[in-house]
């Protein structure tokens, strides 16, 4: 079994967690009837988190989740995060995996992902403490752009994206270009956040 930082691997089934990756997708829009969809590895790998976050949910609410893991043809985010050193860099491709629930089970899982904490190394000896965003985002269906197929006007997929933060900073998902996005930390209560920091950026160096 890998370590489920490389959440999408088979054969991670529990007692109190199905899991089930699907490959080999034509496209992603057609399961969303069925599954909620969301990306839960910028959890894993921003903060190290080196646990599986379903076998906690099922574990700590002494329930069931039904995990599939679509794996896309290509990654859905740019992969360049920094990880401390001596520690193993995960596989490339780790962002290719979507995670998709029944409806039924999408809730309490996201209310829980809300509402958690975790502590994470500062890449010297302390501890920060990180607290988890859910941020819906409607793109266009990634399978059908990264497999070059026309996309219709209205083949667009609700991706829910946990995304890190802390009292200072927040992960900011950039979905503009792409994919793959990219992901970055930006401060809060700064001037401007994400593309308009950028921007402001760019204007004072001109």
């Amino acid at each position: 079994m890998k370590e489920p930082l490389y959440v999408g691997a088979a054969g991670q089934e529990s007692d109190s967690v199905s899991q089930e990756t699907r490959p080999e997708l034509q496209d992603l829009q057609s399961f969303a009837k069925d599954y909620s969809l969301f990306f839960v590895n910028t959890m894993h790998m921003y903060l190290r988190i080196s646990v599986s976050l379903f076998e906690l949910y099922a574990r700590q609410f002494d329930t069931r989740l039904d995990v599939v893991h679509f794996e896309l043809p290509q990654p859905l985010l740019e992969e360049d995060v920094r990880h401390p050193e001596g520690v193993k860099p995960p596989e490339p491709g780790w962002s290719r995996y979507v995670q998709g629930l029944p409806h039924d089970q999408w809730a309490g899982f996201r209310a829980w992902m809300e509402s958690s904490r975790w502590l994470a190394s500062d890449g010297k000896d302390g501890k920060i403490l990180y607290g988890c965003t859910a941020e819906d985002v409607q793109v266009r269906d990634p399978v059908k752009l990264q497999r070059m197929q026309v996309v219709g006007i209205r083949e667009f997929v609700d991706i829910t994206f946990f995304l890190p933060h802390n009292q200072a900073s927040r992960l900011y998902l950039n979905v503009k270009n792409g994919p793959p996005f990219s992901c970055i930390y930006v401060q809060k209560n700064s001037p401007g956040e994400g593309e308009a920091a950028e921007l402001f950026k760019k204007l004072r160096q001109s």
